[in-house]
């Protein structure tokens, strides 16, 4: 024996004081970043939406150049077979490049409900 004294063991493992403190760390921690997270997904969603209307917006002065200065209307075709809206119109401006045969055949929107469109 040197005589340093009796030997103290040192318990393996965490104590349930210590894992606790740890779990309620992290639930801090997470409760500070959520709110950060959601402003940070709105603004992306609200930067998102506004990339749509100025497509639109360039879309819809395109076609106003194009046909003059008139605006795209709503209309049915083929007797009430079908239904042209404006943004079926803004097609061939936006990058959706509908065909033309569907556009005048109505097939885009049928006014009978339940009817499957064939495009």
């Amino acid at each position: 024996m040197s005589g340093a004294g009796p030997m103290v063991r040192m318990p393996k493992g965490f104590t349930l004081i210590e894992l606790l403190v740890v779990i309620s760390i992290i639930a801090l921690l997470v409760a500070l970043l959520l709110p950060a997270l959601n402003k940070a997904r709105d603004a992306a969603k609200a930067s998102w939406c506004m990339a749509n209307q100025r497509q639109i917006a360039i879309a819809m002065y395109q076609y106003t150049a194009d046909n003059a200065g008139s605006l795209p209307t709503c209309y049915y075709v083929n007797n009430g077979a079908g239904f042209r809206s404006w943004d079926d119109q803004l097609s061939p401006y936006d990058g959706r490049d509908l065909p033309p045969a569907a556009l005048d055949a109505g097939y885009l929107q049928s006014t009978t409900p339940g009817q499957a469109s064939p495009l």
